[in-house]
């Protein structure tokens, strides 16, 4: 059976990685003034609408805005462009013209236009043109209304509407920080302020490398619904870019998608081109990106595809794990403590992964330290994990199962040195018997500097994958045949194994007793005297060990019988029976 890395992990991401407050391009509308910012190169081209004049602009991303010029009649004009709240504030020569953008017909961005615009025409006529007359409209600052993720914006006037739909939103702001902390902070008092109450944060995770990003997982609620959301932020030398995205607790995984990239972003996310991999037993084929190599022979089981700067897509990775109480760590236990009770040394360890059944990620903080040392053993890595955090509880495909999408960091120790790779898994864990349960993953995992400019390939070889189900079934079958065989062999070996340890175990306490009888002969030589007994009543006292068979043959004429020796090996040591 072969697993895929769900959409819902790059929606993850590129919360993280690909909302940049920066991105200005698109058309805005205002009071006798539009502006169309486009995209150019590293910076921005456009026109300014001004009634039925046009004046070219071009602009560069500075400190969470824009600024630029425009020309007029051979002249150039300074000008800033911000995102307020529901739009942009245009301001020139001192003054602030509101714009918003063209083409929502979501009614809270409607009610937002129409207080917008209010203010802008109100300012347009006491300022006039660019370039004269009073300070016109200033920031939108839209009305608590809306249905689906809007809401009383209050404190959050500075933070720019990237996307909004019927079932949340998502929303970016600059804020002058210098940690990836110091932006979480403030930000959480501007979503009090936003939600029904300060939100509560389920998780958090920090480029542990660079510190120069972070995301952060939220609950909160709006008009008493329940709402999921995230924060996430890069730094750079000005501060840092903030994006929050939010959506209803119970929207299906595509309403997130919808707020992860603009409805009118021309760009999407990049293109990547996949070349057809076929695995060589028919059972299925994946694209690969290029400079990306795998020898994957079949689409069944785990296999991995790695990429040119260190990348891994490991697909299908499963294992089997038993409880404490499980009977196979019974057996173990009691082989070690026949082991210390007759001195012998102690049998080597059944490989085996050993956790209780809870879930995802405290199953994974349990096995990577077991899966670590397992690797050494065979001449491997040491691998450790950090910053595991619950990003999302998914799905399980298999019934009584427990799924979930969890982000990490993943240091990896070999005698060249240590790389610490960023990773993003589906993991899911399934019981199988009563002290038995399969853990199979998916991850994505690249090194600090190229995880997310390499997610998006790691995204679209993972969700490649074309499976052949009629060879896959066929196969399905010869495998459980050949496990039943190869289960029954164990089965039999289990039993010889028992029986020969058994009989080991045998061997050696009857060679431990003839060794402890032996000494008990020299003891008793030295000590000089040998313990005698009336067997009537059980009296026993010691006789000189030269005189002692004249002494039990005079005792015995009497009464014959009623006397006997007790050599001190039958005593200490006896035979046993």
């Amino acid at each position: 059976m072969n697993f895929k890395i769900l959409s819902i992990a790059a929606i993850v991401v590129l919360l993280a990685n690909v909302i940049h407050a920066g991105d200005f391009a698109g058309k805005y509308d205002g009071n006798n003034l539009s502006i169309e910012v486009t995209a150019d190169g590293a910076g921005y081209s456009g026109i300014i609408h001004l009634g039925q004049k046009q004046f070219p602009l071009k602009a560069r991303d500075e400190a969470g805005g824009l600024r630029g010029t425009f020309t007029n009649d051979g002249g150039e004009f300074d000008f800033a462009i911000t995102r307020q709240a529901d739009g942009l504030a245009f301001q020139t020569a001192g003054k602030s013209y509101a714009v918003r953008k063209a083409g929502s017909d979501n009614p809270f961005d409607q009610e937002a236009a129409r207080a917008g615009n209010a203010g802008g025409a109100a300012g347009g006529a006491a300022g006039g043109a660019i370039g004269g007359g009073a300070t016109g409209g200033g920031a939108v600052r839209p009305a608590a209304t809306g249905g689906g993720g809007g809401g009383a914006v209050g404190s959050m006037v500075d933070y720019a509407v990237v996307t909004t739909t019927e079932a949340g939103r998502s929303l970016s702001v600059f804020k002058k920080v210098n940690s990836v902390q110091g932006a979480f902070e403030s930000v959480l008092p501007d979503l009090a302020a936003y939600f029904d109450a300060r939100p509560k944060i389920t998780g958090a995770y920090e480029d542990t490398k660079t510190h120069a990003s972070g995301m952060a997982s939220f609950t909160a609620k709006f008009k008493d619904r329940p709402i999921k959301g995230f924060v996430s932020c890069r730094l750079n030398d000005k501060g840092a870019s903030v994006a929050v995205i939010y959506c209803l607790a119970d929207a299906p995984p595509t309403e997130w998608g919808k707020l992860t990239i603009p409805a009118d972003a021309k760009a999407g996310p990049p293109e990547v081109k996949l070349q057809l991999y076929e695995f060589p037993d028919n059972t299925g084929s994946i694209g690969i990106a290029e400079g990306w190599r795998t020898n994957a022979q079949s689409g069944m089981g785990a296999y991995m595809i790695t990429g040119p700067a260190g990348e891994e897509l490991s697909m299908g990775v499963s294992y089997s794990v038993v409880t404490p109480n499980s009977q196979a760590v019974q057996l173990q236990l009691q082989m070690e403590a026949n082991a210390r009770q007759w001195h012998m040394p102690a049998p080597n360890r059944m490989q085996m992964l050993v956790a209780p059944f809870t879930d995802p990620e405290h199953a994974l903080s349990t096995l990577v330290p077991q899966l670590s040392a397992m690797s050494q053993s065979n001449g491997g890595p040491a691998v450790k994990i950090d910053n595991l955090v619950t990003v999302q509880k998914l799905p399980a495909w298999l019934p009584g199962g427990r799924a979930a999408l969890l982000s990490y960091g993943v240091t990896k120790t070999t005698r060249q040195g240590q790389q610490h790779l960023r990773a993003l898994a589906r993991v899911e864990i399934d019981p199988v018997l009563n002290d038995s349960w399969m853990v199979m993953s998916n991850q994505a995992a690249a090194p600090d500097d190229v995880f997310d400019a390499s997610l998006p390939a790691m995204v679209a070889m993972s969700t490649s994958v074309r499976e052949n189900p009629k060879v896959i079934q066929e196969k399905t079958r010869e495998n459980i045949d050949a496990s039943n065989k190869r289960f029954a062999a164990q089965q039999q070996s289990h039993k010889e194994l028992m029986a020969a340890y058994d009989s080991y175990n045998a061997a050696q306490r009857h060679n431990s007793v003839v060794r402890s009888r032996s000494n008990d002969d020299f003891i008793e030589t030295i000590r000089g005297v040998r313990t005698v007994e009336d067997t009537r009543t059980g009296e026993k006292t010691s006789v000189d060990l030269g005189h002692v068979d004249h002494i039990v043959d005079n005792l015995n004429r009497a009464d014959p019988g009623r006397f006997r020796q007790i050599p001190l090996r039958d005593e200490s040591d006896p035979l046993p029976r």
